[in-house]
């Protein structure tokens, strides 16, 4: 992709990417790369945003982002995000991620109840942990060889309460898991 994918729309459960919002197991994806910028001007939740793809339930291999992503709020609302990554947002099934790299700055902006945010990918989460208090994470095993992140991560929203509709009672509301290649794996990194 070499064009800019743009979202100003209050959004509940998007999967976007500069590439693919949503690979289904089944299907094959490799040697990808966007250059394009990826831009949410408004509140999401539940969402799954890559520099590539958005979420993916099969193996990766040489996908690139060079786009920035930019994650912000002109509304002052809050998100709960599922994953951002550079290359992946969230990955849903057990997988692997093969030489996947990200040059581009990952910006976020917007204020958030739980965020899930790494320079190649952002979460291995397969469900929600907020559903009850009892309800824990179900996690992906992402195994995760030479992938590298070479863009910046700057975050400059603050951690906020849920409104009186969602759930707070989930075990990880207000968690913030950030790294420079995962925010949330399981898988072994080499």
């Amino acid at each position: 992709n070499w064009d800019d994918v743009t979202s100003a729309k209050y959004t509940t459960c998007p999967s976007i990417g500069g590439v693919v919002g949503w690979i289904e197991s089944g299907s094959a994806f490799s040697d990808s790369k966007n250059t394009g910028a990826v831009t949410l001007t408004k509140s999401i939740r539940i969402g799954n945003i890559g520099g590539v793809v958005g979420l993916t339930e099969v193996d990766l291999t040489n996908c690139e982002n060079h786009g920035v992503l930019t994650l912000g709020s002109t509304n002052g609302e809050y998100r709960y995000t599922a994953g951002i990554g550079g290359v992946v947002g969230k990955a849903a099934a057990d997988l692997t991620l093969t030489n996947c790299d990200n040059h581009a700055a990952i910006n976020y902006t917007a204020n958030f109840t739980v965020m899930r945010l790494g320079g190649v990918l952002g979460s291995s989460q397969t469900a929600d942990p907020n559903a009850s208090v009892t309800t824990n994470a179900t996690l992906a095993k992402v195994a995760m060889t030479d992938c590298d992140n070479y863009g910046p991560i700057t975050i400059s929203g603050k951690k906020v309460t849920p409104g009186s509709g969602e759930n707070t009672n989930g075990p990880r509301y207000g968690m913030f898991y950030v790294g420079g290649l995962s925010g949330w794996n399981t898988g072994a990194i080499a």
